[in-house]
């Protein structure tokens, strides 16, 4: 009889969408704070080393370690945040042509990981090597977020609430597109990743914007803080 095979990522659930967007939200300001604070080469180097440590703990595993796996969605929050800013400011590409680029550049790793790996293994993720194209497509998936986020509309983007709402009913309309369509998994999974990139954005911009541009006027520190441990309390150890 055959051993079970153990998933690598959690569940895809409600929950998973839930903390998926608070990691957005509570990674949204403190790369900012390393960039200003340390310079943006030496802060981005921490971050891919910070990424690449996590992943080798969890790609290591023969299991799933929720700190490690939500440690890794975190800093590729940051790192494909950086992808994204990085093509805009050292080659002068607008945000609409780095969202194409990098969303050919996702289909192309989605194709390949389907002739690799079977388009089922890019989402139950069952081995190292499908839990690998898991994460490469994660970063650029975090790079179009970031993308259309700076696309928003600007009478939107002067309102968190707008934002929340646009992003959220994008979310919303994904995820019924893919019921009456059937057989979408894969393309629905993706697609409520790269939106809830610029949903949690919205969350935090929410949180930390001054009143009179519509937010609450947290302190942006405490906001990230409080986020990233309301997602350790929601973490199972196992």
């Amino acid at each position: 009889m055959a051993a079970p095979v153990s998933r690598r990522i959690p569940e895809i659930s409600t929950r998973f969408w839930v903390s998926k967007t608070l990691i957005t939200a509570a990674s949204v300001f403190w790369p900012d704070y390393l960039y200003d604070h340390l310079g943006r080469w030496i802060a981005t180097t921490l971050l891919v080393a910070a990424l690449a440590t996590v992943l080798m703990i969890q790609l290591r595993g023969d299991r799933l370690r929720p700190w490690a796996f939500w440690c890794a969605m975190l800093a590729a929050s940051a790192v494909g945040t950086e992808i994204a800013n990085g093509l805009h400011i050292a080659l002068g590409l607008g945000y609409a042509a780095i969202a194409v680029v990098c969303l050919i550049g996702g289909a192309g790793l989605v194709a390949a990981g389907h002739a690799t790996m079977g388009i089922a293994s890019l989402i139950a993720v069952c081995s190292r090597r499908s839990e690998g194209w898991f994460w490469a497509i994660a970063l650029v998936a975090f790079g179009i977020g970031t993308a259309l986020t700076h696309l928003t509309p600007r009478p939107i983007l002067a309102y968190p609430v707008l934002q929340l709402l646009l992003w959220a009913v994008a979310v919303a309309a994904v995820v019924l597109a893919c019921r009456r369509l059937g057989g979408a998994t894969t393309v629905g999974f993706w697609g409520c990743f790269v939106l809830t990139r610029p949903l949690g954005a919205a969350v935090a911009f929410l949180l930390t914007n001054a009143s009179a541009a519509g937010g609450l006027g947290l302190a942006r520190p405490a906001v990230s803080a409080v986020l990233t441990a309301v997602l350790v309390g929601s973490v199972r150890y196992r």
